[in-house]
């Protein structure tokens, strides 16, 4: 049976590694079709008094790490903020007086929502939960019958990296849930228990099905060729902090698989990674599950009328290509939905062939030829310059070049804090954090509340706006004359 098959698996495991300290293990099976239980173990011995046996670690509370960072990249994708090609800033930042940092302590730069979750990035998975609005990561979890006890400020953004303690049989219907397209259902023990044709909704269909998509990751004992070749696993691990769990979890076929490795009575072990402790076993048993069925492999193909459309992007910038954009690849996202630009990284400009200086216009006095630069915005640009990634900026205008002539050849600043048309309650202090995105060659914005001028800051700096109650038009003005606005409600 799978009990027994997945018993043996484990005792296998821990044998080959005690000498590491890993002497613990909890385990979960289920069909997604029915949610039955298939397979559950709470601990490696029943009987071994050392390990705390008969405590069952399929119901006990643990932190669960980096594994619900999935369903804030789904609720992410359900509210418009990504899609998987959007680039996300993986860069040291400080939200209140919390900073988080990566497990491997280091900052990648600007990278795809797909790989930051595949790579199981923290600041970016921290930076969408600050996002999230209706539901948060928080009352997500709550509306899906998971025990938190204490509020949601409390917790804070430590939530999405496991700051707060969840069982392995939550993450499993969690899991499920995405395998499911969005319904959540409740796990089926015995055949007593009547089996839930239509779960409830948590997650839009489109959003589930993209998720799992970036769950579809290379193994880690076999790397990115033979993965290609082989039949899909949509996995996640989790570590927690201080390294007292490692969790590792799939949805294959049919099923969701949940490892756990580490201690009842909570003793770290630096061995205790989801990704070298839990993840081997995991994988080994799904190979073990797999020869002994016949079930086919099939495609992971998107619900059935689902909102999906499948288009080219830029490699580069995430958006959708320009004329100048070369590099393309092609991915999903939800019309009227995700959110959707075209590129404006790309840019054609004028260069002088003598000096490889940049020329406002062709005035006929001099050689000239037409080259394609990259033009980020000033937050995008420093973080690529910190994480050590050179791009192709523009050079600068040939002396003597009028600056106004040349200040109107970038972009506007674009607010993209508070959203246009956002609908915000005034919190206790009256303020309101005001943010935008502008060109390069940008030193200060300039913000006015309509007419009004509420104050300045640097372009990648948060204005803290005293407001009051009201209709506005919010305007970003640069140093170069170029400006931006939209539209909130300040209630």
């Amino acid at each position: 049976s799978k009990q027994q098959l997945i018993e043996r698996r484990i005792a296998d495991y821990i044998r080959t590694n005690r000498g590491r300290g890993i002497q613990n293990a909890a385990a979960l099976l289920i069909d997604t079709r029915s949610m039955d239980v298939l397979a559950q173990i709470g601990s490696a011995d029943f009987f071994n008094a050392e390990i705390q046996g008969q405590v069952d670690g399929t119901r006990a509370p643990r932190s669960p790490g980096s594994t619900l960072k999935p369903f804030v990249y789904a609720l992410a994708l359900e509210q418009g903020l990504i899609h998987p090609l959007s680039i996300l800033a993986d860069a040291p930042r400080t939200f209140g007086e919390y900073n988080p940092e990566n497990f491997d302590r280091e900052f990648l730069g600007p990278i795809r929502a797909c790989d930051a979750l595949a790579r199981s990035r923290n600041l970016p998975a921290v930076e969408l939960a600050a996002q999230l609005r209706h539901p948060t990561l928080y009352e997500f979890l709550r509306g899906a019958g998971v025990k938190l006890p204490r509020s949601e400020s409390l917790y804070g953004l430590a939530l999405p990296l496991g700051g707060a303690e969840v069982t392995m049989e939550d993450l499993v219907r969690l899991y499920a849930a995405l395998a499911n397209n969005g319904e959540l259902r409740p796990l089926r023990r015995t055949s007593r228990d009547p089996i839930a044709s239509r779960g409830r909704r948590i997650i839009m269909p489109e959003a589930a099905f993209l998720t799992l998509d970036m769950l579809n990751q290379p193994r880690p004992e076999i790397g990115a060729a033979y993965s290609d070749q082989a039949a899909p696993v949509f996995w996640k691990t989790g570590t927690s902090h201080g390294f007292h769990d490692a969790w590792s979890i799939a949805v294959f076929n049919h099923y969701v698989l949940a490892i756990w490795i580490g201690n009842f009575d909570g003793r770290a072990n630096g061995a205790f990674v989801g990704r070298t402790a839990a993840a081997p076993v995991l994988f080994q048993i799904i190979d073990s599950l797999r020869t002994t069925w016949p079930e086919p492999n099939e495609p992971h193909l998107p619900p059935p009328g689902a909102n999906l459309k499948r288009v080219s992007f830029c490699a580069v910038s995430g958006d959708l290509p320009g004329e100048h954009c070369t590099q393309q690849l092609e991915g999903w996202f939800i019309p009227g939905i995700s959110p959707i630009t075209q590129c404006d990284v790309h840019q054609e400009v004028l260069v002088d062939a003598a000096s490889g200086l940049r020329v406002a216009r062709d005035d006929g006095t001099r050689q000239l030829r037409h080259e394609i630069y990259e033009f980020w915005p000033t937050e995008m640009l420093s973080i690529f310059q910190r994480a050590g990634v050179a791009r192709k900026v523009p050079p600068p205008f040939l002396p003597g070049t009028d600056p106004e002539v040349a200040a109107r050849m970038g972009n506007p600043p674009r607010i993209t804090t508070p959203a246009a048309g956002q609908k915000i309650m005034l919190p206790l202090d009256k303020t309101i954090p005001l943010l935008a995105k502008t060109d390069g060659d940008v030193g200060e914005i300039y913000w006015f509340a309509g007419r009004t001028f509420i104050g300045k800051a640097r372009p990648h700096e948060v204005f803290s706006w005293n407001a009051s109650a009201g209709d506005y038009v919010l305007t970003a003005l640069d140093d170069h004359g170029r400006a931006g606005s939209c539209s909130v409600i300040v209630r």
